[in-house]
């Protein structure tokens, strides 16, 4: 009795499995045709409607507020890995020509020395003409806009008697400065003022007059590069003294900021009366910092996108361009400083894209041939520049360099795999 319930339970079984085949070894029946005078006429299509765009799908005005988003982002990301304040070794690293005070110093001598030589031949043709010379530095910048703001200005002008004038105006704004050295001297020696010896390195330039040589020598020089543009040549051929004059600016404006800061600390230490004149001061000489900046980031920029080959200079004077656009953001932050960034961000990550390919080439090639120490380097450039590249990249724009991106990683997993299944190989043979 007790075997009953099991063998109840096995022909159930088997009467399930008998059931189940039969359903699936029959065929299907095949659906009989209704009568013709049952089946229903088709409904007329209609015009289909446009499917509504998929929730994560973003309109092109959507698109480029997003893109605006994510530069602004980029771009203060970069901007807050940059120093925050001028110094010697930003200096050192941002400027080619004008370093520091000491090169400052030689820049100076030299406009002074080509001031006196202009000077002597200039006053000899004055004299023999009867006419009578300024003793105002001043006089003399006034003299060279005439050139530089005429309506048609002349290149031999421009080359010759304005910048002449413009130094000449600094070396009689240089001896004024020491005549009255000279004269304070014979008063506490109680000497005659020709007796007098005044030391070499005693003399300064007055601000007016810095200011003005500065301003007007630049455009000097943006008149003669709209010149040689017009006239089918290089505007660059002028770059490199307009970036020694910005740099020159930078430094001597740079240098008169601390000094008013200096003395304004030591003379309203402990003292109630009003800074606002300091105050005035600084922030004349800070703006004019920025200024400059502003201007020098300006022509690096402009001097990147006018190269041709995608590394070397274009890369040189992006990375400068931007460097010099980021401290006046530091300092002010300028929205022109930041809308010319874009440019300089623009064309970095252009250039590391361009270099990542070359990397990624190169240790294909490399790995082809069997020389593994080098082609494990350039695997790595390759992935540097392509993460830098995204990092500067918007939403919209990685897709191109992300799949790239993805079959570099491909390769690399792939080498890699290679390698240690051949290790494993050698391990195994010995």
């Amino acid at each position: 009795m007790k075997s009953l319930p099991l063998y109840i339970g096995g022909l159930l079984i088997a009467v399930a499995a008998a059931g189940a085949a039969m359903v699936f070894l029959t065929p299907p029946p095949v659906p009989a045709s209704p009568p013709v005078s049952v089946v229903a006429p088709l409904p007329r299509r209609l015009p289909e409607k446009p499917r509504p765009a998929a929730k994560d799908e973003l309109s092109p005005d959507e698109v480029k507020a997003q893109d605006e988003e994510d530069i602004i982002k980029i771009l203060l990301a970069q901007i807050e890995t940059t120093p925050e304040a001028i110094d010697e070794a930003w200096l050192q690293e941002m400027c080619q020509y004008i370093t520091g005070p000491d090169s400052l110093a030689a820049f100076w001598k030299e406009v002074i020395s080509r001031g006196q030589v202009f000077s002597a031949s200039y006053v000899s043709r004055k004299e023999k003409s009867g006419s009578v010379l300024s003793r105002n530095p001043l006089y003399y910048v006034f003299e060279a806009r005439e050139f530089i703001y005429s309506t048609d200005p002349q290149e031999p002008k421009l080359l010759g008697e304005a910048p002449g004038l413009l130094a000449m105006a600094i070396a009689k704004s240089w001896e004024e400065s020491r005549k009255e050295i000279r004269d304070v001297m014979a008063k506490e020696t109680r000497k005659k003022a020709q007796d007098v010896v005044v030391p070499e390195e005693l003399g300064s330039l007055d601000d007016e007059v810095r200011t003005t040589y500065f301003k007007e020598h630049l455009k000097l020089y943006e008149v003669l590069s709209n010149m040689a543009a017009k006239g089918g040549g290089d505007p660059r051929q002028y770059m490199r003294q307009q970036i020694r004059l910005h740099e020159a600016s930078i430094v001597d404006r740079q240098t008169r900021l601390l000094e008013v800061m200096s003395n304004a600390r030591e003379h309203y230490q402990g003292h109630s009366n009003s800074a606002r004149p300091a105050t005035v001061q600084m922030t004349r000489w800070s703006n004019a910092v920025n200024e400059q900046l502003l201007s020098l980031g300006k022509i690096y920029i402009d001097a990147a996108l006018a190269e041709k080959a995608f590394r070397g200079l274009m890369q040189d004077y992006a990375d400068l361009g931007f460097k010099a656009l980021a401290m006046v953001y530091q300092r002010s932050k300028s929205g022109e400083a930041l809308r010319v960034m874009r440019e300089a961000n623009r064309i970095q990550r252009y250039n590391l894209w361009q270099m990542a390919r070359v990397a990624w080439k190169n240790a294909k090639a490399l790995a082809a041939a069997g020389r593994i120490a080098e082609a494990d380097d350039e695997f790595l450039v390759a992935k540097r520049h392509y993460l830098q590249c995204l990092s500067r990249l918007e939403r919209s724009k990685m897709p191109t360099v992300l799949d790239e991106y993805r079959r570099l990683q491909a390769d690399i997993t792939t080498w890699v795999t290679s390698r240690k299944l051949e290790s494993v190989a050698v391990a195994t043979d010995g």
